[in-house]
């Protein structure tokens, strides 16, 4: 997990307002608990998909504030955002080993496409 995190800083997160503020639909949103930020997430256009489609990337809450419904308020924010913008579909890409998150987005509405 480091060597993510580690590749995450050297790219879109080395500087979170030009990937995510300045890219035309694209946005980034921050969680506070107790003045505290512990969760974020992005929204990106995804330049591999049509003009309609967008990316959720980043999705994370800290370990220490989870099953506060922080992660689902993040993602409806998301959502809104998305479909003032036009987006249509959003994708997004996540690993077997986080079982949790999984099921999480799969009650939000969002299926499984492929797995590897």
């Amino acid at each position: 997990m480091t060597w993510y995190i580690n590749s995450c800083l050297q790219t879109d997160l080395f500087d979170i307002e030009k990937s995510y503020m300045y890219n035309k639909g694209s946005c980034m949103w921050v969680a506070e608990y107790d003045s505290n930020v512990v969760g974020m997430v992005g929204l990106v256009h995804s330049e591999n998909h049509p003009e309609e489609v967008a990316e959720l990337q980043r999705m994370s809450v800290s370990s220490s504030v989870r099953r506060k419904g922080i992660a689902r308020k993040l993602i409806f924010e998301l959502l809104e955002f998305a479909r003032e913008y036009g987006y249509r579909k959003i994708i997004l890409t996540t690993s077997i080993l986080q079982p949790v998150a999984r099921t999480m987005y799969r009650k939000l509405g969002f299926q499984v496409v492929r797995e590897y």
